[in-house]
């Protein structure tokens, strides 16, 4: 108990110099650059991530990762891409935009949830309500979400953007409505995310074995069974997924309008 209030207080203190900027990417309305260019994007974001290498780092001066917010806003159906990073890493996050999405346009922004009321009682004298959840994973997290890997295909008029219908729905709301979807990314020590994982892909590796017993004999012995091509799929879909940088992300919706 001692050393979980030591580090919250001193983590508090480390995450209070913090200094942030909101930057919004104007993005053109038409992209054609593959997704493989934000991957790019997200490798670049990991290599800033900063790990307490010390005891002194850890105990004393609470070193936490500094994370990233990737946030997602629509007010009344106009769509806005922000980032919130440390303000010391503006001109690498900018950087590393540019590399991928030359036309993408990054500027300063004050702080849109100023615009939203500070607490419950201010937003009932408005007569507006407030709805908010946080998503989790129903497995592992090594098992991968569906990326643009499934949507590619070598014909342009195949491929499908997996944001578009997405996007569609924030450009309906009404004119009172605010959704938000907010990114929390910090970058995982490429040390610490595979090992995690070690038990659960030698249990996806292991053959299978199948009991089986002959006519008129007593003792049963075991046969290997091939795995289906779904169960291939899966172990190299997990298999890709450990090979990559890793962020610990927690993902929050949030819906504010009228009554």
């Amino acid at each position: 108990m001692l050393k979980s209030t030591w580090m919250f207080w001193r983590q508090a203190i480390f995450k209070d110099k913090i200094k942030w900027v909101l930057l919004e990417l104007r993005i053109p309305r038409e992209i054609k650059k593959s997704p493989q260019g934000m991957e790019q994007v997200f490798t670049t974001l990991h290599a800033l991530g900063n790990y307490a290498g010390t005891l002194d780092e850890k105990y004393w001066d609470g070193e936490v990762t500094r994370w990233f917010s990737l946030e997602l806003v629509s007010f009344g159906g106009e769509i806005h891409f922000y980032i919130r990073t440390y303000q010391k890493h503006r001109n690498l996050v900018e950087a590393a935009f540019f590399s991928y999405y030359p036309d993408v346009e990054v500027a300063e922004v004050p702080d849109y949830v100023d615009k939203i009321p500070p607490n419950i009682k201010e937003l009932y004298a408005m007569d507006h309500d407030l709805w908010g959840a946080e998503l989790v994973l129903r497995r592992e997290e090594a098992y991968p979400l569906r990326s643009y890997h499934d949507f590619e295909a070598p014909e342009e008029e195949q491929q499908f953007d997996p944001i578009s219908v997405f996007l569609e729905v924030l450009g309906k709301l009404g004119k009172e409505e605010t959704v938000a979807m907010q990114f929390l990314i910090a970058p995982v020590s490429p040390r610490e995310w595979p090992k995690e994982f070690d038990a659960l892909l030698q249990k996806l590796k292991e053959p299978k074995m199948k009991k089986e017993k002959k006519a008129g004999e007593v003792e049963s012995f075991a046969r290997m069974i091939a795995r289906s091509p779904g169960e291939t799929d899966v172990l190299k879909a997990v298999e890709r997924n450990l090979s990559r940088p890793a962020f610990n992300t927690i993902i929050r919706l949030l819906y504010l309008s009228p009554r």
